[in-house]
């Protein structure tokens, strides 16, 4: 199977790292930064044109989707306490971005 090369914005800089092989390795976020998986295991994103490997992803175990869910709960509270519009304004920028 052929390879295939992805090339990626600035913005995407502190979310992957390229791999030994090029392949670009994804980090998840979690309470607040990119990061790996705790125990830095990833899956392989295939595209569906011919099965080649584009990317790789950070496989979260039980202990990361713990972190995850205590985090969002912590953090929410600050959440809350932005305005409406402040967090309309955000979740518009993150749209745009994305």
């Amino acid at each position: 199977m052929g390879s295939v090369e992805i090339k990626l914005g600035r913005i995407f800089s502190e979310i992957y790292e390229e791999g030994p092989d090029g392949v670009p390795e994804f980090k998840t976020f979690i309470d607040g930064s990119w990061t790996r998986s705790s125990d830095g295991t990833t899956f392989d994103l295939r595209t569906p044109i011919d099965g080649s490997v584009i990317a790789r992803v950070q496989r979260c175990n039980e202990s990361d989707l713990e972190r995850a869910v205590r985090a969002a709960k912590e953090n929410q509270r600050k959440i809350r306490s932005l305005a409406a519009i402040d967090r309309i304004e955000i979740m518009e920028e993150v749209a745009r971005i994305v």
